[in-house]
């Protein structure tokens, strides 16, 4: 399998859920006075890199397992 085969099912699951967070993370940064919406817009980047990356991890896992 190569890297491109293990990295393109990650990229689309990491786009489509951007995609959710930032239609999640928008009405709520446009409530929460100024001082707090860096905070919001930090904690979505945060949680969308977080879950890519264990995403990430477990495909490398699985093909280091295979070989």
């Amino acid at each position: 399998m190569s890297a491109e085969r293990l990295l393109a099912p990650i990229a689309i699951r990491g786009a489509a859920l951007a995609g959710v967070v930032l239609l999640a993370a928008v009405p709520v940064y446009v409530f929460v006075e100024p001082p707090w919406r860096p905070l919001v817009a930090r904690l979505a980047v945060a949680f969308v890199l977080g879950v890519t990356l264990l995403q990430l991890r477990a495909a490398v896992a699985a093909r280091v397992a295979h070989e």
